[in-house]
Order: C-alpha cells, then sequence, then structure tokens
C-alpha cells in the first residue's frame, strides 16, 4: 500500500486522476496504470524471461493464467519462430545450390 505525505493511504481515483494528466502532457493516448503491469510483463516476455517467473512476479497463482493472458505474445514469438527457421532453411539451400551438396 503506497501512502500520502500524512500517512494515509492513496485512494484509486487520486492515482488514476494523477496518471490521466501523465498521459495527457506526454500526449499519449489515454492507458490505465494497470495497462502498465501487461506492458512491463510482455517486454519481459519478449526479452527472453521465463514465463514462469513472469508469472511469479505478476503473483499469478497458476502459470495458466499468465499464459492466457499473453497468448497474443506467445503466437507472435512462435510467428517470429517459424520466420526464423525459414531464413536458416533458405541460406541452407542457397550455399547448397552454389556447392550442389544437398542435405
Amino acid at each position: 500500500m503506497f501512502t500520502t505525505a500524512t500517512g494515509r493511504g492513496i485512494q484509486p481515483r487520486n492515482v488514476n486522476r494523477w496518471w490521466d494528466k501523465v498521459c495527457e502532457d506526454a500526449g499519449v493516448h489515454r492507458t490505465r496504470v494497470h495497462d502498465l503491469r501487461h506492458t512491463s510483463a510482455t517486454l519481459l516476455f519478449r526479452a527472453g524471461v521465463d514465463l514462469n517467473e513472469i508469472r511469479a512476479l505478476l503473483r499469478h497463482t497458476r502459470i495458466a493464467t499468465t499464459a492466457d493472458i499473453y497468448i497474443d505474445v506467445l503466437e507472435d514469438v512462435r510467428r517470429g519462430t517459424a520466420a526464423s527457421m525459414d531464413g536458416i532453411l533458405a541460406r541452407i539451400l542457397r550455399r547448397n545450390q552454389a556447392t550442389g551438396i544437398l542435405i
């Protein structure tokens, strides 16, 4: 729990009001403070952090919860993996055609 300078709990509406002003001043589309949590987790996942570590950070009880939330990111990673494999195979094929060696 976060507190004010006088030790009282900060009300969520005050945090939201402050955050809305930050977004407005920055000239960005209004987002929710909670969206920062999602963004952080997404960036961690894209950086290669293990999904179970992210689950623990987010304090999800079940890894399935984390996976369900980030399934779109998982799909992007899978597409990226497939594209990487396509590139690898294309290079091998070009090299094989140039050398006459088949695999």
